[in-house]
């Protein structure tokens, strides 16, 4: 693992202050605004700066209008606590991506991170001490860039001081979020919360119905791996010698993946590809954990997702359950994508987490039920975070 990524995507949550809602592929996902805090892009000595109120972007406020009550009896949200040197966490993320300067490719380790540039051990219990108050769950990394909450919504809006609704946007896409400033009943050390204002649409779309078996022989869309090769010139590449052996490309999953489907496509195009496909499921010891008092990491309730099936259906689109996870066509095209460098093994990593879900009730999701959507366990790209840690 780089997690060097962590720095990219926690300076973007304390720098701009929005959500940027993962792509990539036509996936469904629309990028919406977050909160921000008082406290702006100064570098933040810890402490220094308690935010009493958060507020929606100028954005948001502009372009949606209140619909009507929020439909969502539970919430998921990132909360950022103010981060020891936010500009240095940029800065180093990128003098370790750039040729030339003596910080490049040396990535540091998750409690590096966290020792150099994130939150104090301090300010993190301030703030997950008191969510956790008002009975929302509390989850931690080791970079300490954020807490991952969740609970009912009632509960958010007691902590929060607002309450929650639906607003449509300018193009009529409906989204959630909160009605009025956010505020805390005693000053926090909080920075943001990235994804306060989401679509709650989008966790119905995070699954496509893909076609078990393969690239069908008769197809006549797209292009072959040869016509991608030949347009990007990936052939010079290869007679030059560079072919991504002893190299192993990592892909942050989308949902289910079928290793029948990845060996189809290279028959299928006579693709000489020799890498291996492998999912590497998340482990406990990667995601976060639940906050009980004490910053301790790791021991979050995942498990190995359910054996991809045949296309199901639940509410609007399918979706895993501990019977049917149905391929995700998206996953499925990016394996294929990534064996273009022939000689590379392929990792894709995938988290399944039974105790978050759509509208969960209770510590553990389901039964699902098709006719409200609720009740379906999150995997792929709404644990996108325990899938970088792993």
């Amino acid at each position: 693992m780089q997690p060097v990524a962590f720095a990219r995507r926690a300076a973007a949550f304390i720098l701009a202050g929005a959500l940027a809602a993962c792509g990539g592929g036509g996936g469904s996902h629309s990028a919406l605004p977050g909160t921000t805090g008082t406290g702006g892009t100064t570098p933040i000595t810890p402490s220094s700066a308690l935010t009493q109120t958060l507020k929606p972007t100028p954005k948001f406020a502009s372009s949606a209008t209140k619909a009507g009550a929020v439909s969502e009896s539970t919430l998921l949200m990132h909360v950022v606590v103010n981060l020891r040197d936010a500009a240095g966490l940029a800065d180093y993320a990128a003098g370790a991506s750039t040729p030339g300067d003596p910080r490049y490719r040396q990535f540091l380790t998750a409690s590096q991170i966290g020792d150099r540039f994130g939150a104090t051990q301090s300010d993190t219990a301030t703030v997950a001490q008191y969510l956790a108050s008002y009975g929302l769950h509390v989850a931690a990394y080791p970079q300490r860039l954020g807490l991952t909450v969740s609970g009912a919504t009632t509960n958010f809006a007691k902590a929060f001081g607002t309450t929650f609704a639906t607003y449509t946007m300018n193009n009529g896409h409906p989204v959630t979020a909160p009605v009025g400033t956010i505020t805390f009943a005693k000053p926090l050390p909080v920075e943001g919360i990235s994804d306060a204002i989401f679509d709650p649409a989008a966790k119905h779309t995070q699954f496509v119905q893909g076609a078990v078996g393969g690239p069908q022989s008769n197809s006549t869309g797209g292009n072959s791996p040869q016509q991608i090769a030949t347009a990007f010139d990936y052939t010079g590449a290869y007679n030059a010698g560079y072919t991504g052996a002893g190299v192993t490309i990592g892909i942050i999953g989308t949902g289910g993946i079928d290793q029948h489907d990845f060996a189809t496509f290279k028959s299928l195009y006579s693709w000489p590809s020799t890498g291996t496909l492998t999912q590497v499921n998340v482990t406990s010891a990667a995601a976060a954990n639940t906050y009980t008092g004490a910053v301790n990491y790791g021991g979050s309730p995942t498990a190995s997702p359910p054996p991809v099936t045949a296309p199901c259906r639940g509410g609007s689109a399918p979706r895993p359950t501990p019977t049917c996870n149905p391929e995700d066509l998206e996953a499925q095209i990016d394996t294929e994508q990534a064996s273009l460098a022939p000689g590379a093994n392929i990792n894709f990593y995938l988290a399944y987490v039974p105790s978050e879900c759509y509208d969960p009730t209770t510590n553990s999701c389901g039964p699902p039920n098709p006719n409200t959507g609720t009740g379906y366990t999150y995997q792929g790209l709404y644990e996108s975070d325990d899938e970088i840690q792993q």
